[in-house]
């Protein structure tokens, strides 16, 4: 496969962040980088002030709306932008008529934070050419998650019909779920993936239920696993370790409390890595938890360390955690629940263990177990650490895939 972009004008990247504190924004900053190493354009069009990057990456264009997430605005401006945020969409049109061309691609991810569905609108006059990333469900299910945050269970219900309708699964409250309903129907009427035929690169297979389930065809369907580069190129010899280890935002759905109720009852050292909302509630409740905060990658590489396990608490099916796999490959075995998309392969390879996390005494009883096996945690370790070429896709491959991916959809376009 050839690594140029010949056939490639421009990308156009397009997603609510380019400060790196999410997985989805941490991706899609690599894939610039990587797109701008193989000589092909790029333009990031973000919601946020794309301050981090400017000047940083040699060819990229970075055009920001300059505004904040949803949640740190006053509630009616959160309400009314959240739904359609006409700046966003101004934004991509004015963009698009100076300067689209028959070869660039438009590369759609996150966009309900800041952007709204209001970008969809100006992508109609080039659908040929636009694909969307699915990093959550948000394309799919009006809270992102196929999860009811009230009972903690998976969704199966079909998106919009009168039982999801009917049904108060948000985390919040019942009013928020039915503004979320609002907000993706009006994404349904800006953008119609069975009329343009929109292809969803999805980041696992088994995603694949849920999205058709919405109503997107099979055929429009593909499976671009993310890339992941372990924490450390030498074993973490995570058996002579204490410490049981949460990476990520420090949000309710993410379960951390949950993950903390437990480390205590099972009277486990417990570290958390990121910055969230509930981040200062959580320390105050929990003063013998070491809070680490946001990281960057070198400093999460420093601390993980001292992990005996990564604790994956989700109360949501996990599309895929990224931290998984980087941890995996470093030699440290993982905790995550049963609705994790990765929880089949590892348990099958016998590199993690799989629980109900939302039960504070289910997972204080693993943490426990595994806190008096040495042995187990060394065989864990060194079987995930031997896997970890299987684990680990190289973010070189995974570009190749996805600019693979892109000729392909200019191929269809003429």
């Amino acid at each position: 496969m050839s690594e140029r972009g010949d056939s490639i004008d421009r990308v156009v990247l397009i997603n609510d962040f380019s400060k790196v504190r999410g997985g989805a924004a941490a991706l899609v900053v690599l894939l610039a980088e990587k797109l701008t190493e193989m000589k092909i354009k790029v333009t990031l069009i973000t919601g946020d002030d794309g301050r981090d990057l400017q000047g940083e990456i040699d060819g990229i264009e970075v055009v920001s709306l300059n505004e904040p997430p949803l949640l740190s605005r006053p509630l009616i401006a959160a309400v009314t932008k959240g739904l359609y945020n006409p700046s966003s969409g101004r934004m991509l049109s004015d963009w698009i008529s100076r300067n689209d061309t028959a070869k660039t691609v438009y590369h759609v991810h996150n966009w309900s934070h800041i952007l709204s569905a209001s970008i969809f609108r100006p992508l109609h006059v080039v659908n040929r050419r636009t694909v969307m990333h699915a990093h959550d469900y948000f394309l799919a299910c009006p809270n992102g998650a196929f999860a009811n945050y009230r009972t903690g269970k998976e969704c199966t219900l079909r998106p919009l019909s009168f039982a999801c309708l009917s049904t108060n699964c948000d985390r919040r409250n019942y009013s928020q779920k039915l503004w979320r309903a609002a907000r993706h129907r009006i994404r349904q009427a800006f953008w119609d993936f069975e009329n343009y035929k929109t292809d969803v690169l999805m980041i696992h297979e088994r995603m694949r239920e849920s999205f058709e389930r919405s109503g997107i065809a099979r055929s429009q369907l593909l499976t671009i696993r993310n890339p992941s580069v372990p924490y450390s190129d030498s074993r973490i010899p995570a058996e002579d370790n204490q410490e049981y280890v949460f990476i990520g935002r420090i949000e309710e759905e993410k379960g951390v409390s949950d993950f903390l109720n437990a480390a205590r009852k099972a009277g486990a050292p417990a570290r958390v890595i990121g910055e969230g909302s509930t981040l200062r509630e959580l320390a105050e409740q929990f003063p013998e938890v070491r809070f680490d905060g946001w990281q960057p990658r070198a400093g999460i590489a420093e601390l993980i360390k001292s992990a005996r396990m990564l604790v994956v608490p989700s109360r949501y099916p996990e599309p895929f955690g990224l931290v998984i796999m980087e941890s995996l490959a470093s030699g440290i075995p993982v905790i995550l629940p049963h609705s994790a998309l990765l929880k089949a392969e590892v348990t099958h390879q016998e590199i993690g263990i799989a629980c109900d996390t939302g039960s504070i005494d289910e997972l204080a009883q693993v943490i426990q177990s595994s806190g008096m096996d040495d042995e187990k945690i060394a065989s864990m370790s060194r079987t995930a650490f031997s896997l970890r070429d299987n684990l680990a896709v190289d973010p070189r491959i995974w570009t190749a895939q996805i600019v693979s991916y892109y000729r392909t959809l200019l191929s269809r376009s003429t």
